[in-house]
């Protein structure tokens, strides 16, 4: 029996004007327990020895005092997510499809739906390894809290239902909801899921108070997204062999 940890997060999802093409990013990291807390703990080592004021790693507070801090960061997760032990998932919503059943339900029901269609679908959990026979892999959702809790509950009750839709019933899941801002892993997921949605929808482009040049931190944020992309483009290579990597590029349907 082995336990697995998934800490899941969500970006992008207020409307904004004028509205972001891409947007309901949802990002969460996988692995076994003890590859987790060895993840968590060489992040948390990072975190304290950069001498920054004790504010919550998320992408909104990027700026030249820590911007080698989260770039350290990030690297320490391609190290865990190139042994094997970790995987990163991520999936967002594009505008220019027209998506069917985007009529029923409030924007907070879409998220949650999609959410869940992330947490069911990207992780590979049907296709974890048998558990032992008469034992269960544990998979524990770690979620970043929300404040409604109809849509938590509705929530947790689709994934209690998934080791049926899965058709691995040698599965049994849990979700617990933690708060972002005392967990490093929900934090470094805002960090790539901010870049992806800065990078994708072209925010360094859009001019502040009517400026005529991106600010500074603009500038910071461009060269973060750079950095954020060839680590990924890397891990792609290594574990594809494949030089391209496309992030927001044309990929086809």
């Amino acid at each position: 029996m082995s336990k697995f940890i998934i800490y899941a997060d969500e970006a992008w999802t207020h409307e904004s004007e004028p509205l972001n093409r891409y947007h309901n990013f949802f990002g969460g990291i996988i692995g076994e327990d003890r590859y987790i807390d060895r993840l968590t703990t060489e992040l948390q080592k990072i975190r304290a020895s950069y001498n920054c004021p004790r504010m919550e790693v998320k992408w909104s507070n990027l700026d030249q005092q820590n911007f080698e801090m989260y770039k350290a960061l990030i690297h320490c997760l391609a190290s865990h997510i190139i042994s094997g032990r970790i995987r990163y998932r991520q999936m967002f919503k594009d505008r220019s499809y027209h998506y069917v059943g985007d009529a029923g339900g409030s924007q907070l029901d879409i998220q949650f739906k999609q959410y869940y269609q992330f947490l069911k679908h990207s992780f590979g959990l049907k296709y974890i390894s048998p558990a032992p026979k008469g034992t269960m892999h544990q998979i524990i959702l770690r979620l970043d809290t929300h404040s409604s809790q109809r849509h938590k509950e509705v929530l947790n009750s689709l994934v209690t239902e998934l080791p049926g839709r899965l058709e691995r019933y040698d599965l049994r899941f849990s979700v617990t909801y933690i708060n972002s801002n005392s967990n490093i892993c929900l934090q470094v997921c805002d960090v790539l899921m901010g870049a992806a949605g800065y990078h994708g929808n072209m925010m360094s482009k859009r001019k502040v108070n009517g400026r005529n040049r991106i600010t500074k931190k603009q500038k910071l944020k461009v060269e973060m997204c750079r950095f954020i992309y060839n680590t990924l483009r890397d891990i792609h290579n290594r574990d594809r062999g494949a030089k391209a990597f496309n992030w927001f590029e044309s990929t086809g349907k």
